[in-house]
């Protein structure tokens, strides 16, 4: 375990949807829900608790963040009211926003909302050259030709209607960085 940072809880519960962070008491119920919790390095539970005794690197650095789904299990069967999902998004943000938090999956989650954002829609061979790299491409490519030739994937998607709306809701949701 690395250096506490006492504040930390402090600093997740003013972040809107990490506010209930403080009313879980450790019951293990978000954990026992959790579908993916076998395959975890922390549990739902003990990232919770992690973060209300401050280990933030810890708490930035689990696999829990990246793999939880949303699925809202945790949250639902919570006797305390935790927004446990909540909790755990205003965390991935956390980490997202952390200059010295270097993974693949932040990488992956960057790149993915940046296409969002700059197209509207996934593009799937630029979201694999800027995850892979060029050499990935190229170990890939007989995979990709197939794909491609079976119309699975396209070069370049065509047009969406709406993109100016789609760059707006970034604009409004972006704009707030997290402390």
């Amino acid at each position: 375990m690395k250096i506490q940072d006492p504040s930390f809880k402090y600093k997740v519960a003013s972040i809107p949807g990490g506010e209930t962070l403080l009313n879980c008491f450790q019951c293990g119920v978000c954990t026992s829900s959790c579908p993916y919790s076998v395959w975890l390095d922390w549990k739902p539970h003990q990232v919770m608790r992690l973060a209300i005794l401050g280990f933030k690197d810890e708490v930035l650095d689990t696999d829990m963040l990246w793999i939880c789904s949303s699925c809202y299990a945790c949250t639902v069967r919570c006797p305390q009211g935790v927004d446990v999902k909540e909790v755990m998004d205003v965390l991935r943000r956390m980490a997202l926003l952390d200059k010295g938090f270097v993974r693949d999956e932040k990488k992956f989650y960057t790149e993915f909302l940046d296409l969002i954002k700059r197209y509207g829609r996934l593009n799937t061979m630029r979201m694999f050259l800027r995850v892979t790299g060029l050499k990935g491409f190229t170990e890939n490519l007989k995979l990709g030709f197939s794909l491609f030739s079976k119309g699975k994937i396209k070069l370049f998607p065509g047009k969406l209607k709406g993109q100016r709306e789609v760059e707006e809701i970034f604009e409004k949701t972006v704009k707030e960085e997290v402390p």
